[in-house]
């Protein structure tokens, strides 16, 4: 019985072995030859599914489905089955190997492979879809990216032709036929853009073989002699009351005698103001000074030709120009000494002026800042079509920043309506013009861009006051800026933090300070050949201007100063905000806690 037993269990093992290699063989199939997978799992299929129904064997179904292979095509590959071996059996489970799983019937590795199938097939499906969307962006970036050319192109078209149309209604035809010069080596050429100063645009139709006109040029002349040289025009200094206190052949004054005199009145109170305020620095009761001396008549000459509409854009060295306007000895005085009466409330540094009721911006001590903002200032003038100007002053030495040149250039091309007076000194500190520049001045480069321009005798107070009366008159007449530059010298040190014995040469101050090349001293020459002013009279004058000046510094040092907090916290904004608040009354509290600690006696009370 036992015998019976192990034959049959060797029957069933070797027709499941027949089975288990039918399907490996199958699976090989189906893994290298992908691409006939779809007809064999079809004819698979539908034998294993007729099997299972009618009860029969799988294995002589699935034996029937592979004896007979389908038909192969040329290109179809074939893979020779590749059997495995049975090295051993469990107990109990015919066919299955030991400790092996148990292999999956033929429905199971159909259903799989069909899935799998589906599966890459869904996967492929969703890559084309991809594939296609991002073939869809591509184009559409495409054609964003042409569109917006197109539209760029069309637009710069426009512009190109909108300038065009600009320029020849501007310059109608700037060609026509030149001159033959007659000078060696020059050929035919354009005739001048200026005639007397004035521009003229020539609009006669242009005739074969011109030259054609160059943009930013005033005049275009060709020539075949190479001439390359620093030369320039001469730019003489106008002059009307000479050495010897005479005016000129064909020059009156342009005021009165009366006036003459009360101008030069004011130029020694202003000499005397000016030594005893250098002096009392040294006394050590103002922190800092700058000295005007020398530079008397072109202070008075060229304030007294300004309309006080005008807005003065100074630097330091022009008190006389606002005592004119009528900024008053007390006025200097607050603001040297730091007092309640000083409009900027004691915070800048002595000779830092400024007020509003005479169109004095605030004095700014960085050098040059104020000469960009006198040609805005001057462009808004122009824009409301205002009869007034802004007025620049500032010296040689600011005329190297490049601030000036960005000034004058804006000024000269937008027509601003300011005037620039540029006192030339011989000194920028302790440098000399020497050393400054190897130019012609500081009047050729109002030349050179492009802009009225004359250079005056700085010491001669009618020709200053003359030269500035008319630069006045182009300016807000034709609504264009104007350069001015007085050449004078600087008698006293730069500041009182300097000693200009240290660099300048021996006897230069001696020659400026002859009688007939001093400012004052050429006035006063003036009026004693008129018989109007002689040595007791000058000496009276003096003795006044020192009492008053006297009478004023007392009054002066007895003023408090302003309130600490708000002199601390006020005009940082409009309105103070919290943050500002609560430290302002933090402050407040620490001054109140301990005032043994600080010394507020000079300060008004903000209570």
């Amino acid at each position: 019985m036992n015998g019976g037993g192990e034959a049959s269990g060797g029957g069933e093992a070797s027709s499941h072995r027949t089975v288990l290699d039918a399907i490996h063989q199958m699976e090989h199939k189906v893994l290298t030859a992908i691409q006939q997978l779809e007809e064999r799992l079809s004819r698979l299929e539908s034998s294993v599914t007729s099997a299972a129904v009618s009860g029969a064997n799988p294995s002589a179904a699935l034996s029937d489905s592979t004896s007979k292979p389908p038909a192969r095509s040329r290109g179809d590959l074939v893979v020779p089955p590749a059997p495995r071996p049975v090295t051993g059996r469990t107990a109990g489970t015919p066919g299955v190997q030991d400790g092996a799983p148990r292999a999956p019937s033929a429905i199971d590795t159909t259903a799989r492979l069909m899935e799998e199938d589906r599966r890459r097939a869904e996967e492929a499906k969703l890559r084309e879809e991809q594939a296609r969307k991002h073939r869809e962006m591509e184009e559409a970036r495409k054609r964003q990216e042409q569109e917006q050319k197109q539209r760029e192109e069309e637009e710069k078209a426009k512009k190109r032709a909108l300038l065009d149309e600009k320029r020849k209604a501007l310059l109608g035809t700037l060609v026509q036929d030149g001159p033959t010069n007659s000078k060696p080596g020059v050929g035919r050429c354009a005739p001048p853009l200026f005639s007397s100063s004035v521009r003229r645009l020539h609009t006669t139709p242009p005739a074969r073989g011109t030259e054609v006109y160059h943009a930013g040029l005033i005049t275009t002349e060709f020539t075949t002699s190479l001439n390359i040289s620093k030369q320039s025009q001469v730019i003489p200094i106008f002059r009307v009351l000479n050495y010897d206190g005479e005016l000129d052949a064909g020059w009156e004054l342009p005021f009165s005698k009366e006036e003459m005199l009360d101008k030069y009145k004011f130029m020694v109170r202003l000499s005397v103001w000016d030594d005893m305020m250098y002096n009392i620095q040294r006394q050590g009761r103002i922190s800092f000074y700058i000295q005007n001396m020398g530079e008397e008549a072109a202070q008075t000459g060229s304030g007294s030709a300004l309309s006080i509409d005008d807005h003065l854009w100074c630097q330091y060295r022009e008190l006389g120009v606002l005592m004119w306007r009528g900024f008053t000895l007390e006025d200097a005085l607050d603001q040297c000494f730091s007092t309640k009466g000083d409009e900027g409330k004691g915070r800048q540094m002595p000779i830092s002026y400024t007020k509003k009721d005479i169109n004095l911006q605030t004095i700014s001590t960085p050098l040059t800042t104020q000469v960009p903002h006198a040609a805005g200032s001057g462009y808004a003038f122009k824009l409301a079509g205002e009869k007034r100007c802004s007025v620049a002053y500032f010296g040689e030495g600011a005329a190297s920043e490049g601030d000036f040149h960005a000034a004058l250039n804006f000024a000269s091309v937008l027509k601003s309506q300011t005037i620039f007076i540029c006192r030339n000194n011989g000194y920028a500190i302790s440098t000399p013009v020497k050393d400054q520049y190897a130019g012609d001045g500081i009047a050729i480069r109002g030349l050179a861009y492009g802009m009225q321009t004359c250079r005056i005798d700085g010491n001669d107070l009618v020709a200053v006051y003359i030269a500035t009366k008319k630069a006045r008159e182009i300016c807000v007449n034709n609504s264009e800026p104007v350069l001015l530059e007085f050449m004078t010298y600087r008698m006293g040190h730069h500041s009182t933090s300097d000693d200009s014995a240290q660099y300048r040469p021996e006897g230069e101050f001696e020659a400026w300070n002859q009688p007939g090349i001093n400012p004052i001293a050429r006035v006063r020459k003036f009026l004693v050949n008129a018989g109007m002013w002689d040595a007791d009279q000058d000496a009276e004058l003096r003795r006044e201007a020192k009492s008053t000046m006297i009478a004023e510094m007392k009054k002066g040092e007895k003023k408090k100063r302003y309130p600490i907090i708000p002199g601390v916290f006020d005009d940082v904004y409009d309105q103070r905000p919290w943050n500002l608040e609560e430290q302002a009354e933090s402050m407040q509290a620490h001054l109140a806690k301990y005032p043994q600690q600080y010394d507020q006696t000079q300060y008004e009370s903000s209570a």
